[in-house]
């Protein structure tokens, strides 16, 4: 099943060896709308609506760790539920035309609930249980126009992800480095195509994925959005309020999990959690009032790649992989007037 899914979605399968979902082109810098002006300034007219600062929520339901790559014993480990919380702020440092640059951070928590533990790497499995991995992302994103057709895109990032105990952590075991860059042209306001490369540095490995962005507007309504191989997903612009979005997305996390083996905690566990998966979604985002919008999304979630890989000698390396599920997320985001973006 899983191999057919891969085939299906052809484009998503380096997104598999990376250490989260590439994001090329960031909300806060694309979202904008209107003729062409002097500089020409990446997303297209009735695009997705830009977040400025954004609270959102994720669940995922039951879900049973089975074999993949690791045999594994009966009764297998499952997971009552999987929480996220995301924040994510980018505040506008420049705002000229032709030239954008954002201060951007973001906190992620994510947390595993299990409803039984395994015969299998039992002992970390129960000290995973309601284990809080925190995430903190730091960086600069950087909008240059050249001309009325022409831009480059520039993200540059530190993050800190690992199961810490305090909001923060500067932790060098935790850490991963990133920049990704984008060349775009935009031929016109309904039409864009770019190319680029996300690099990643991180305690498991360092790598370069390409991307290819190609957005499309065929009238006021309909539309495509794209940035590959992280998403590609078809919008129906109903009106000025409610905008509806379907489509697939990769998305995955990497953590650096530090454990107690016991009680004594004399010794501990030292695993990279990876996870990756595909979600095929349905989003609405909603106008509450000016500035105020809302997005639920819905969908369905194919686990695919969920990786334990140990850094000590207690901490021996397996595959365990969720089984797939429904995927729920509401988030609650401010978006600037697109007129107020120059």
């Amino acid at each position: 099943m899983k191999a057919k899914i891969i085939l299906l979605f052809l484009f998503t399968q380096t997104v598999l060896f990376a250490q989260i979902t590439p994001d090329f082109v960031p909300d806060d810098i694309s979202g904008v709308t209107g003729a062409v002006c002097d500089f020409c300034k990446p997303g297209l007219d009735n695009k997705s609506r830009s977040k400025g600062v954004a609270l959102s929520y994720g669940w995922i339901p039951k879900t049973t760790f089975t074999e993949e790559g690791t045999e594994l014993q009966n009764p297998f480990t499952t997971v009552d539920k999987q929480r996220l919380l995301i924040v994510d702020a980018k505040i506008p440092l420049v705002n000229k035309p032709g030239l954008k640059i954002l201060l951007a951070y973001k906190y992620t928590a994510e947390k595993y609930s299990l409803g039984r533990v395994g015969a299998d790497y039992s002992d970390f499995f129960s000290a995973l249980d309601e284990e809080v991995l925190r995430g903190n992302d730091m960086g600069f994103l950087i909008s240059k126009s050249f001309d009325e057709t022409k831009y480059l895109v520039g993200y540059f990032k530190y993050a800190n992800k690992g199961n810490y105990d305090t909001w923060m952590n500067f932790d060098s075991d935790n850490a991963i480095y990133k920049a990704r860059m984008m060349f775009g042209k935009k031929p016109n306001p309904s039409y864009e195509w770019g190319i680029g490369f996300n690099f990643t540095s991180s305690f498991r490995r360092t790598i370069i994925i390409p991307a290819v962005v190609l957005n499309k507007n065929w009238n006021e309504y309909w539309g495509f959005e794209s940035v590959l191989p992280a998403y590609a997903f078809m919008r129906y612009n109903a009106n000025d309020e409610n905008i509806f979005l379907g489509g697939i997305q990769a998305a995955g996390q990497t953590f650096r999990v530090k454990l107690p083996t016991d009680a004594a905690a004399e010794e501990m566990f030292d695993y990279s959690l990876n996870h990756t998966e595909i979600r095929t979604l349905v989003k609405w985002q909603r106008k509450v009032i000016p500035w105020l919008w809302t997005e639920l999304q819905l969908g369905y979630q194919f686990n695919f790649s969920t990786e334990f890989e140990g850094f000590n000698d207690n901490s021996p390396t397996f595959d365990a992989d969720p089984t797939s599920t429904p995927y729920f997320n509401v988030a609650v985001f401010l978006s600037p007037p697109r007129s107020m973006v120059k």
